[in-house]
């Protein structure tokens, strides 16, 4: 009840509104919101099942949210996401401080939790937040996405998923620079199979994002990747993923037997392969670079060694044999006169070169190299 004491009609003095307390709040079955844009080819929804908030005289809020989220674009099609939140809301309305405690979320299959404080009371936002998803089934999340893309109903895995992500600073507004915040995403080792494919794999993955200098930069320590036949892992790094051209670093090393990996091959096809090959690629380049005007600044190097590669395919009657191969993939320049006034010029390009000490091959009963 708010009582107010009674004035003069012509009375123009200002009116301050008496504190209000709210005890609760609670909407079901509303509100539905549309969302639409043309140039994107997007269009959202956001259906509204419940949402309560109850006061406490502790000064905090219980939230209670459930609703559900279409998304549609024009290469996915209509995503279902339903969404849940329930949390202690902590707002300090004349410090402009807000806090969220014991957060838990729900958005697909996907869980999470989280606690955070922002601070609104300056120029630029400070927050420091924890949040963290805890061994989540891959299985279950590309089982529920698999509608929108069929690709991920192939995969079969036991993997599971952690994620454990902080963040203490200030976002300067001015300069876009991000708060100091990790974030570190683990896969522990895990089996993978792919439809079709009678054999399985293994993998195992670690990853890593800081914010070094106000940019955000992530990086891949260890990636393993291993079936019957190959051994392949990965290294890297990529600075300033928010920016509309980061830069990445790779270096990785695969090792493969060929009799082996002949194995994949559908047997009708009765192609038998025998020798090892060993490869590295390392170096960097920008997403800008992976176009063929540019590929030549690329920042590639790549070797692959073999101590010799015997193939045999019956069905065309080619029988071939390489010696010790070794091929390189790598940047060069050179000058070039192009004849005009401007004289020589500096080119630069990505060549391959191989080097192959023997080499043996016969099709059909006469035609030998």
């Amino acid at each position: 009840v708010v009582r107010v004491a009674r004035t003069a009609d012509k009375d123009t003095s200002s009116f301050v509104l008496p504190p209000l307390s709210v005890g609760k709040i609670s909407l079901e079955d509303a509100p539905f919101t549309v969302y639409t844009s043309l140039p994107d080819s997007l269009a959202g929804s956001v259906a509204l099942n419940h949402l309560s908030l109850k006061n406490h005289r502790e000064q905090h809020y219980d939230i209670d949210l459930d609703s559900r989220i279409l998304l549609k674009t024009k290469g996915t099609g209509t995503m279902d996401l339903p969404l849940t939140v329930k949390t202690k809301f902590y707002p300090d309305f004349e410090k402009n401080i807000y806090s969220v405690k014991d957060l838990k979320a729900s958005v697909a299959m996907i869980d999470m939790t989280a606690d955070g404080t922002v601070d609104l009371s300056g120029d630029n936002p400070y927050i420091k937040a924890e949040a963290a998803i805890d061994k989540e089934h891959v299985s279950e999340i590309t089982g529920y996405f698999g509608k929108n893309f069929p690709i991920l109903k192939k995969l079969d895995t036991d993997a599971t998923l952690s994620l454990n992500a902080s963040c203490d600073g200030w976002y300067i507004k001015e300069t876009k620079d991000l708060p100091q915040m990790s974030v570190h995403l683990e896969v522990p080792d895990s089996r993978i199979r792919w439809e079709g494919i009678d054999e399985e794999a293994r993998f195992d993955l670690e990853a890593d994002a800081t914010v070094v200098d106000g940019k955000l930069v992530a990086q891949v320590p260890e990636l393993c990747f291993h079936v019957n036949g190959a051994d392949i892992t990965l290294k890297g790094s990529a600075e300033d993923l928010l920016n509309g051209d980061p830069l990445f670093n790779i270096d990785s090393k695969v090792h493969a037997r060929l009799d082996s990996l002949a194995r994949y091959l559908p047997q009708e096809m009765g192609i038998t392969a025998s020798g090892n090959l060993d490869g590295k690629v390392k170096g960097s380049f920008k997403v800008s670079q992976l176009d063929l005007y540019d590929f030549g600044d690329i920042g590639l190097q790549g070797r692959l060694v073999s101590d010799g590669i015997r193939i045999r395919d019956p069905k065309d009657s080619l029988t071939a044999y390489l010696g010790s191969t070794t091929i390189d993939l790598g940047p060069y320049s050179h000058e070039e006169n192009d004849g005009d006034e401007h004289g020589e010029e500096h080119h630069h390009h990505v060549g391959i070169q191989a080097t192959i000490d023997s080499l043996f091959a016969e099709y059909g009963s006469s035609t030998y190299i």
